[in-house]
């Protein structure tokens, strides 16, 4: 479909991607991708992949204006 201004696709490489849930407002979204990478990485024993991309997927349940979904 068409995408509004100021949004590009962006085509991913194949591969195994980890998926983590955000619960709470966007502005404490900073502490979640901080436990990832100081907690969750070193600890999950998987190989990672430095050179893969790391993005934000945001669903129609977001509501900009409240921050929130």
């Amino acid at each position: 479909g068409t995408l509004p201004d100021g949004f590009e696709t962006v085509e991913l490489p194949a591969g195994r991607y980890a998926v983590f849930p955000h619960l709470g407002h966007v502005s404490t979204l900073v502490g979640t991708i901080d436990t990832i990478w100081t907690k969750w990485a070193p600890e999950s024993g998987l190989p990672l992949r430095h050179d893969a991309p790391c993005f934000e997927r945001y669903t129609a349940a977001f509501d900009a204006e409240t921050g929130l979904g």
